[in-house]
């Protein structure tokens, strides 16, 4: 979504242990006219987080109930996993080759019992559009690349 940055606060002299304990929620980031809110927006670049038991539901808490989302028609949660960089397809030959291995996403959303929800290749069109900060599914809709990501 080339989205950056901390979400703005409805009182905006609050930190995020007082934001936690008050009412004041934060405002998520917005790109196509789509909300996002993303732990990696809370943390700083790059810093690792560490997911276990409670961390994750209190993720989860913070982000359902500590952010101003307004008006919505829908609130999209995905839990499952996306095989990222699943295939890479030579932009010469199509050749499709499973670099980081085939099953492994298979393998991973089986032990969690979840869904591997789809694959995003690993193609040149898919990193060029993401370099210009457009979604591919909004800049290419009818590639063959998004048709293989769902």
């Amino acid at each position: 979504m080339n989205l950056r940055g901390n979400p703005e606060l409805t009182a905006t002299s609050l930190s995020l242990l007082a934001i936690y304990r008050s009412k004041n929620l934060m405002r998520p980031l917005v790109n196509y006219g789509v909300l996002c809110m993303s732990m990696g927006f809370l943390v700083e670049e790059g810093a690792p987080i560490v997911w276990r038991g409670l961390t994750v539901m209190s993720a989860i808490e913070r982000l359902l109930r500590q952010v101003e989302w307004g008006q919505l028609d829908y609130l999209v949660i995905v839990l499952g996993v996306v095989r990222n960089m699943s295939v890479f397809h030579c932009p010469n030959c199509n050749h499709k080759t499973h670099v980081f291995g085939e099953d492994g996403a298979t393998e991973l959303a089986n032990s969690l019992g979840v869904e591997v929800l789809g694959d995003i290749p690993l193609h040149i069109n898919i990193r060029e559009v993401s370099d210009e900060g457009q979604p591919v599914v909004v800049s290419k809709p009818d590639s063959p690349e998004v048709c293989c990501i769902f």
